[in-house]
């Protein structure tokens, strides 16, 4: 069932709650455990600051205190309603590399407690959920060979990786299981619920309770045997941190880095391709459908690589840049009202219809028989990579003096790109151009290299939203928040799940890599209740 505390007439009938499970947030992480774990049959309650609609920050009151660099996330990347983040997010599906886990000697990024092997079962059974085609070693590899050759062919710097993206009408979860979540005999879902208070049992060394209080005054108490904060990177990191500094600092008094190391993937243009003959071009580098699922080719910074530039994690992709209302963005534009009800549709002129008419049909065309991502005449080409930023305790999160409209600290941001990740920048940025130049043949298209930007420029360089790092994982309670399953060390029945888990932001797009660890998890929770 859904509930809304603003508006439930019955809700002083309901003040005080026993629950199996508590879940704090009804975004992707949040819905999706609450999906796995309905078959266990568990008593599940979750709550959602925002309504049955998306909000911003700003209209959430959750705007943060930023200070050095603008962290463009903290605004730009936050929705605060069912469905959290997936209602804007791309929805782009590939796991982090196996390297990614490895311990990397050469910098000083924390180690994962758990390797690949750990949660590729759980990657597979992610993507069985939402129905994507499972890319098993040999079929990537025909995929690569038949619609990626030149890129299939690179020196050992570089690996090829195609990721997935989910079809428009799955990315936002709050529609996509919003059938289930209302239906369920064992889930409830309160909306307008900001949690006031995470209350411990100091006696038990746990959670006893969570305060929640509506704007309009109404008040609900939940009593979890597990509490579950799933509420997105920077406001999962809040909690926490009111948490501890009520509660005599027992998180981190013997040195767990809450809010510390806050990092993201930094993005650069590298440059620019000109094109002389985009039908081939597309047909060496556009995206593929395959079963309706569009894949798209990345190039990763190899291990090998890695450790010779003495950087962490990196990859390169093509990306479009599209003029105002042209038939490329149209689409996008009519998809995406399946994902987010607010993404506007532009008023269509005769003119622009005339214009878009043979264009569609040219994409459509291709679409089907080339089985292609057909670019347009006027899209400008661009060559893009996103590098790991190096983890620096001084990128932090932490509270505010300043209270929001239910007295609750706001959160600080300290975040800067600093003058390595700029070094890393231009040595990588200088490699992927060299190795595309050698890729792609001359006569269809060259990439000229984008001026590198200055120590003190930042405006080409910016976060993309995956915030990783404040809530850590790790091997001990005193480099980390978590252990290995997810759960504070400072507390028995806590856990956490959210990407600021990650140790390191890694080589890919955190989605999959975050529902993974999520269905691990849900797994973890019904052993737990297995065993009582």
């Amino acid at each position: 069932m859904i509930y809304d505390l603003a508006l439930e007439k019955e809700v002083s009938k309901l003040t005080d709650i026993s629950v199996d499970i508590c879940i704090i947030g009804a975004g992707t992480s949040g819905i999706y455990l609450a999906h796995k774990l309905k078959k266990s049959g568990l008593k599940i309650l979750i709550l959602e600051e925002g309504g049955l609609n998306g909000m911003t920050p700003k209209e959430s009151d959750h705007v943060c205190i930023q200070k050095n660099d603008i962290y463009n996330g903290a605004e730009k990347g936050r929705s605060f309603g069912l469905g959290g983040t997936s209602a804007l997010w791309g929805g782009q599906m590939i796991p982090l590399s196996e390297s990614d886990f490895e311990e990397r000697t050469n910098i000083n990024f924390l180690n994962w407690p758990i390797k690949f092997n750990d949660i590729l079962p759980y990657i597979n059974e992610v993507i069985d959920d939402l129905n994507l085609p499972r890319l098993c070693n040999s079929k990537s590899k025909m995929y690569k060979q038949q619609f990626f050759p030149k890129l299939d062919n690179t020196s050992k710097k570089l690996k090829l990786r195609l990721s997935q993206w989910l079809p428009f009408k799955k990315r936002n979860f709050g529609k996509l299981y919003f059938k289930e979540l209302r239906e369920s005999v064992n889930i409830d879902v309160w909306v307008n619920a900001p949690v006031l208070d995470i209350i411990k049992d100091n006696a038990k060394n746990q959670i006893d309770s969570v305060k929640v209080k509506s704007l309009g005054q109404n008040f609900l108490y939940v009593r979890p045997s597990i509490l579950v904060i799933g509420a997105g990177a920077i406001e999962s990191t809040r909690l926490l941190l009111r948490f501890d500094k009520d509660n005599a600092h027992s998180i981190t008094k013997l040195g767990a880095p809450l809010g510390n190391f806050f990092s993201d993937h930094l993005s650069v243009t590298c440059g620019e391709f000109k094109c002389y003959d985009l039908n081939s071009f597309n047909l060496l580098t556009s995206p593929i459908f395959k079963k309706g699922i569009m894949h798209s080719a990345r190039l990763e910074l190899s291990q090998e690589a890695q450790t010779q530039l003495n950087t962490g994690s990196a990859f390169s992709h093509i990306t479009y840049k599209t003029h105002k209302n042209s038939e490329f963005d149209l689409i996008r534009r009519l998809l995406k009202r399946r994902q987010n009800n607010d993404e506007k549709i532009p008023k269509i002129s005769i003119k622009l219809f005339a214009k878009s008419f043979f264009s569609i049909v040219n994409m459509v065309f291709w679409r089907f028989f080339y089985k292609r991502l057909k670019l347009s005449e006027s899209t400008t080409l661009l060559l893009q990579l996103d590098i790991e930023q190096f983890p620096d305790k001084g990128n932090k999160l932490y509270l505010s003096e300043r209270l929001d409209s239910l007295g609750r600290e706001m959160v600080n941001i300290e975040w800067e790109i600093k003058e390595i990740d700029r070094t890393n920048i231009n040595k990588i940025k200088q490699l992927m151009v060299l190795e595309w130049q050698k890729i792609i043949p001359s006569s269809i298209a060259t990439v000229e290299m984008n001026q590198l930007p200055k120590s003190d420029d930042i405006n080409n360089i910016y976060d993309v939203f995956h915030p990783t790092g404040t809530i850590c994982m790790g091997d001990n309670n005193k480099n980390s928040v978590l252990n290995k399953d997810l759960c504070l060390w400072a507390l028995d029945n806590c856990y956490v799940t959210t990407t600021a888990i990650f140790p390191s932001a890694g080589s890919a797009n955190p989605g999959l890599t975050h529902l993974a660890l999520t269905a691990r998890l849900a797994d973890h929770i019904v052993k737990i209740f297995d065993r009582k």
